[in-house]
Order: structure tokens, then C-alpha cells, then sequence
């Protein structure tokens, strides 16, 4: 239909696009999580930029307000006028920002914590693709997303979801194939359920699942697993999208380079 984007008309165009959301407002926001990338665009649907938040280069702390550090998602809360960004794969927080302005506002770690200037992974660094579980603190932040006014935030190594209000402060931890996702973890992505506040749909990219959580207990209410590389099957989903009439999108990274369409079965989630 269209297309847009690249080095040659964006000054800064990130190394590696990693995730994209579309607001309430139909604005595009796109951010890398490539070697050098530190920044978030948001632009309106034909493609023009309108912001720039961050920047590309060299990382320095974890801490620092004006880079990311190879973020992962983003979600936007246009009554409240914020971008919430999990940020990510070195910086290890969610760092919140004005969307019209691009001002920073307030930064946390897991359990609500100060982040720490010096908790950073370089991708040089063995313990970037091998975390294991550190329980105390985030490992790869790899989604933040919304619910019923509820913050959640997968830090994907230590198989959960933490869910925050969105001011930071840690309400409760929701846990999910807990030790059988080897040391890169479970939950890589989660989504919304239009219409439902009770659970979440999270994606482990690992063992090819999909499922939806109860949003108190964590229980799984359903769940899909398939892995392949034939149709309906997964082969390192690696991000999910959830439409307005429930169908999840399911993007594919390595060797899936794909992304599949799935309509759920409203009778099996209890």
C-alpha cells in the first residue's frame, strides 16, 4: 500500500527497527535496537517525522535520560500525553517521556527500583544473549504495554510480567513457563484482549507459545503452541499484535522472517 522510511529520508534511521505501535491518534512510533541505536521516532501515518526522542551512538549510563539503550517497545497513553518505552536490551528500565514534547519524566527498574547507572549489557557481553535469571533485577526488557490503567513489562529472562501503575510503583509479579524457556526466557511479548481486563496475551518466543494469562494470578486461561515452519506454526515468534476484533499478529525474527495472523478461539478462554 505505502512505505516509507530508510537512511535516505530519515537522518539517524536506525541500525535495526525492532518494534512499532500506532497510537490512539493514528501517530507511528518506530525505535531500533540496533548496536548504535538510542532513540524513538514518532511520525504520522503517511510517514512524516513529528518527534525524535533520544539519539544514535555510543551508549554511556544506564541512567541517562537523553539515549536509550537498545529499546524494545514502546506503548503511548494519549490521555495522559506519555510514551512508555521498555528500554530494553542494555539499559535494563522503562523510561518514560512526554509524546508531545519529547521531555523526560520519570525512570524505574524492576520492583519499582532507582535504575543503576552502571547495569548496563553490551552485546559484546556473553550475558546479552545468555541472562539466565537474575530475579532481583530486569534482564532484557523486551515489552511494556497497558491494561485497565496497569503498566505490564515483560523482562523476558525471568519468565514474568511485572506489572506497575504508571507512575512506577510494583504492584505484582505474573509469572509464565518458569524455568522452560532456557536462559533467554519466556516473555518476550504481551497484549491487550479488546474488552478484557481480566487477562493478557503474552508470547514466548522461545518455546513457540502463545497464551492468555490471568492478569491477578497469572494462570493460564488458554494457550496455542505449535513450533514449525509450516503455516500456524512458529519458528521464533518474536513480537505479537492484538487488532480491535481480537486477532493476534505474530512476527517472526531468524529464520520465520514472517509474520502470521491468528484468530482466536473465544470459547477456550475460560
Amino acid at each position: 500500500m505505502r512505505s516509507w522510511g530508510g537512511p535516505q529520508q530519515i537522518d539517524d534511521w536506525f541500525d535495526s527497527e525492532h518494534a512499532i505501535f500506532v497510537d490512539d491518534e493514528d501517530h507511528v512510533w518506530i525505535l531500533g535496537a540496533g548496536a548504535h541505536d538510542g532513540l524513538l521516532m514518532k511520525f504520522i501515518s503517511e510517514g512524516r517525522l513529528l518527534l525524535h526522542i533520544g539519539r544514535k551512538g555510543n551508549y554511556v549510563a544506564a541512567d541517562d535520560p537523553t539515549m536509550l539503550g537498545a529499546p524494545t517497545d514502546v506503548y503511548v497513553d494519549t490521555k495522559r500525553q506519555e510514551v512508555f518505552v521498555s528500554d530494553g536490551y542494555r539499559n535494563h528500565r522503562v523510561i518514560v517521556f512526554d509524546s508531545e514534547t519529547g521531555v523526560f519524566k520519570r525512570q524505574w527498574t524492576a520492583y519499582g527500583k532507582t535504575v543503576d547507572p552502571a547495569y548496563a549489557t553490551e552485546r559484546t557481553d556473553p550475558a546479552y544473549s545468555q541472562q539466565g535469571h537474575h530475579p532481583d533485577h530486569f534482564t532484557t526488557v523486551h515489552c511494556v504495554t497497558m491494561i485497565g490503567g496497569e503498566l505490564y513489562v515483560c523482562d523476558r529472562a525471568n519468565d514474568r510480567i511485572q506489572v506497575f501503575t504508571p507512575e512506577g510503583k510494583y504492584v505484582r509479579n505474573i509469572s509464565y513457563n518458569r524455568g522452560m524457556a532456557g536462559s533467554i526466557g519466556s516473555t518476550w511479548d504481551a497484549a491487550p484482549l479488546p474488552g478484557r481486563a481480566d487477562v493478557i496475551v503474552a508470547l514466548d518466543g522461545t518455546n513457540s507459545e502463545i497464551a492468555v494469562l490471568d492478569t491477578r494470578s497469572g494462570a493460564v486461561r488458554a494457550s496455542y503452541l505449535s513450533k514449525g515452519r509450516y503455516a500456524g506454526q512458529m519458528q521464533w515468534p518474536h513480537q505479537l499484535a492484538i487488532d480491535r476484533e481480537g486477532r493476534a499478529y505474530v512476527a517472526e525474527v531468524g529464520t520465520g522472517a514472517r509474520v502470521q495472523r491468528f484468530v482466536p478461539n473465544s470459547k477456550a478462554i475460560r
